[in-house]
């Protein structure tokens, strides 16, 4: 390489060691993004884990169609019971950095399921959020603000009630218990909250006070998400339990304490475990 007169030969050696770091780095960097697109599966592979784990218990996938948004359920045959338990799904893969939000928040980890088919007494089902597990066609209005500030919005609300009303139907239920994981356990209080029907609200590691939430981790607050905290009036006669992890830091417990200390007593119950990290997405 020819050195022109406007560059010293130390300032060409500087030069040229930074563009060596800087290719090292970008190296780097694409080494990391093939890792990364390997050891990630795709949404399909993702959504075939799923069936193919509630396969094993003879339970089904099926599209509930809505006018905003379809909702994928995993379920049992169909059956006459008098309550039915619906575990809700968390908020999935909705980020895959603090500030990049995925492209599909179907989750890599599907905890609510794994809880629905472990249910050792009575009837459950699942029903995942709005835009997981579905493409094409059914991923009509879907979009990144779904799985971020609006995913615990109006629409999104709307949806899962009417998923549930479709599940009640379908079992010929009475009653239903909401148990909800996560960003889930935001949806099911915000569901039970306009139902009647509802004999127990459970969560796991729920994010109950989103205003809260999103003060501790220096968030922006979710401007166009309802907000679990605000409907305490509506859910003060609801029999509820919620389950905290003592060293979950997504969902610290001072979140569902925020929400449980909005109430008049008696309170809502609080079970606190000494656990490991809760493994998301």
């Amino acid at each position: 390489m020819r050195i022109t007169a406007s560059v010293s030969p130390m300032e060409f050696i500087r030069l040229r060691a930074q563009g060596f770091r800087l290719i090292r780095i970008f190296i780097a960097l694409f080494l990391l993004t093939l890792a990364a697109c390997r050891s990630m599966p795709t949404p399909a592979e993702r959504f075939e884990r799923a069936k193919n784990t509630a396969n094993e218990r003879q339970w089904q996938a099926n599209i509930i169609e809505g006018a905003d948004f379809d909702v994928m359920t995993f379920a049992p045959p169909y059956s006459q019971t008098s309550v039915l338990s619906i575990y809700i799904e968390g908020d999935g893969l909705a980020w895959i950095a603090s500030d990049i939000p995925s492209t599909d928040p179907t989750p890599t980890h599907f905890l609510a399921l794994q809880l629905a088919l472990a249910q050792p007494n009575g009837v459950s089902a699942y029903l995942a959020r709005p835009c997981q597990y579905v493409s094409n066609q059914n991923a009509h209005d879907c979009s990144k603000a779904i799985w971020t500030d609006e995913r615990f919005s109006a629409r999104v609300v709307h949806a899962m009630n009417n998923a549930v009303s479709v599940l009640k139907h379908r079992f010929n239920s009475k009653q239903i218990v909401l148990v909800g994981y996560s960003g889930g356990g935001a949806i099911a209080a915000l569901v039970a909250a306009q139902r009647d029907d509802v004999s127990q609200l459970i969560t796991v590691a729920g994010n109950l006070d989103t205003t809260t939430w999103a003060s501790i981790h220096r968030f922006l607050p979710l401007s166009k998400s309802l907000n679990p905290i605000d409907f305490v009036a509506q859910l003060k006669m609801l029999p509820q339990i919620h389950l905290v992890g003592l060293k979950d830091d997504v969902v610290p417990p001072i979140v569902v304490e925020s929400f449980v200390n909005a109430f008049d007593p008696p309170r809502p119950e609080i079970r606190r475990f000494e656990d490991s990290k809760i493994r998301r997405f």
